[in-house]
């Protein structure tokens, strides 16, 4: 399944490992350049996941057609301008000199904008009756890229933006004037032109220091730039969109020819004094990227269990939109910090057992003595954790799994299969589990 473009996702055969929906994160082997820094283990990647309050990225974007895994948005919307009237998109050169001409419409008069014009939100109507629903699913999809809840999140619309040959917004940023706007979303509809990739801008240290020169270390600088589909010429034909958040400087290059329509949306989020912020995101993510970055090559396999098994046509059809928000939050986590050589993978698997003939029955119950007996089972996994002791940890699986169908110790099994699913099992409520499932 393709995770969004982000982060391929290839068909596996996956270990069978239990019987419910898990998200795995594959990694190239690769060495840290930071030989002072102690390499991460699977627990630090654990506990980082579960740590991350925001789980995103600073800025994206997409073509919303339906050939990926954002939603359609109508490729007519049915924009009606006042003092215009309807307008076909995309723009014709007619339509582009009366909206221009019309009293409604203003040139922005702002250094960073050239040749730039505005039409207030009020101003405007999207009259297919598609529009709403479609754009209510498309904002769930930014509030994941985002990383923040979809539930808080709603967007007002600010105006229109139109863009013709030599027009172009130098780097700057929104000037937001309510308290609850925590980004920007700019909806492309279907506009042939040419130039005017966007890019973002993320300075990660909001205290940043000046060089010996007195000028911005540009390596604490993030950038992400987006064609918007003007060299592959989907932009005559399909909506794009790109979000950020407010604390990030954006730019949009000249436009060489044609026109370019975007609705400028204020993406507003009810979250309490505290809004996500992109330095915040990058806070909150930072443990995660590094655990990620720093696993030796040994451990670069990990699994992320869902305890929730979805319907495999679902998850062809709809890919990560099937997951529920709080599984959905943990995938978006992993594809921002995974980076490049990563491959994120959705896979339901069923747990099996190997009947063990009668000397391998021997060699566990010799096995099972060395560890304690059954009873000492769950202290010897709390060994594990505490010393991080991993070999240590297959020799109480491989116990399990060959007592799975004779009488075993309950709560030392959950235990053990808990510390399976995650080694940070001391944080959890213990498993409703028998042996053998």
């Amino acid at each position: 399944m393709d995770a969004e473009g982000a982060i391929d996702a290839e068909a596996v055969n996956a270990p069978a490992i239990g019987g419910n929906a898990d998200v795995g994160i594959l990694g190239a082997n690769e060495n840290s350049d930071d030989e002072d820094e102690r390499p991460s283990d699977l627990l630090d990647v654990y506990e980082a996941l579960d740590s991350a309050t925001l789980t995103g990225s600073f800025a994206s974007s997409d073509i919303a057609d339906g050939s990926t895994l954002t939603p359609a948005l109508p490729s007519s919307p049915g924009l009606r301008i006042n003092g215009v009237g309807d307008i076909s998109l995309p723009l014709s050169d007619w339509h582009a000199k009366a909206i221009k001409s019309n009293r409604h419409t203003a040139k922005i008069q702002d250094g960073s904008y050239r040749k730039v014009h505005s039409v207030e939100g009020c101003r405007l109507r999207i009259k297919n009756p598609a529009w709403e629903a479609k754009f209510a699913s498309l904002l769930q999809t930014v509030a994941y890229r985002l990383g923040v809840d979809p539930e808080k999140i709603s967007a007002k619309l600010d105006m229109l933006l139109l863009m013709e040959k030599g027009s172009q917004i130098k780097r700057c940023a929104n000037a937001e004037e309510e308290d609850n706007v925590i980004g920007t979303l700019l909806v492309q509809l279907p506009s042939t032109f040419n130039g005017g990739k966007v890019t973002v801008y993320n300075e990660e240290d909001e205290e940043e220091e000046e060089d010996e020169h007195g000028e911005d270390d540009e390596d604490d600088i993030t950038t992400m730039t987006f064609d918007m589909g003007a060299t592959s010429g989907e932009a005559s034909f399909s909506c794009h969109f790109v979000c950020h958040y407010k604390d990030c400087e954006f730019e949009m290059a000249k436009v060489t020819s044609g026109h370019r329509a975007l609705l400028r949306y204020s993406l507003l989020y009810e979250g309490g004094s505290e809004l996500p912020t992109a330095n915040a995101l990058a806070s909150s993510l930072s443990t995660l990227k590094w655990s990620l970055r720093e696993l030796p090559p040994s451990d670069r396999i990990l699994l992320i269990p869902l305890a929730k098994k979805y319907r495999a046509t679902a998850v062809g059809r709809l890919g990560i939109e099937t997951l529920s928000n709080e599984h959905r939050s943990r995938l978006e986590a992993i594809k921002v910090s995974a980076g490049e050589g990563w491959r994120v993978l959705i896979v339901n698997a069923e747990m099996t057992h190997v009947h063990k003939t009668a000397y391998d029955a021997t060699l566990v119950d010799t096995e099972l003595k060395c560890l304690g007996g059954s009873a000492g089972v769950a202290e010897v996994t709390a060994r594990v954790v505490a010393n991080r002791d991993y070999s240590l940890l297959k020799r109480v699986l491989s116990v399990v799994d060959a007592k799975a169908n004779a009488e075993f110790d309950v709560s030392s099994c959950t235990k053990v299969l808990q510390m399976l699913n995650k080694l940070s099992w001391s944080k959890r409520t213990p498993l409703d589990s028998k042996p053998g499932t």
